[in-house]
């Protein structure tokens, strides 16, 4: 899925919004955010709701980005890579399956 939008707020809600619906429907293993800075480089954050609340009071300077790692089996995982870039104020999600 990729998606362009006009206006940061409406870009980043529709963000999160999305993010939010992966993040209740999937029974993930792992998962880890990272924001990215023009002046800090990147920040990785374990904690969901301690990702979007640093995102709330500091909004996108660079990209943000969601990782899930799921196992959906002992041969076969799935990774669903979510990010958002705020030059362009777009949004893309890929979803990669692994097998071993």
């Amino acid at each position: 899925m990729y998606g362009k939008y006009d206006g940061y707020d409406k870009g980043i809600e529709c963000f999160k919004k999305e993010m939010d619906k992966i993040n209740v429907t999937i029974s993930h293993d792992t998962y880890i955010a990272r924001y990215y800075s023009n002046t800090a480089g990147a920040i990785d954050f374990q904690d969901r709701t301690e990702f979007w609340n640093y995102v709330a009071e500091n909004n996108v300077s660079k990209q943000i980005q969601e990782t899930w790692w799921i196992e959906n089996s002992a041969r076969t995982k799935f990774n669903v890579d979510a990010i958002y870039t705020r030059g362009s104020n777009s949004i893309s999600i890929e979803i990669e399956k692994n097998v071993w």
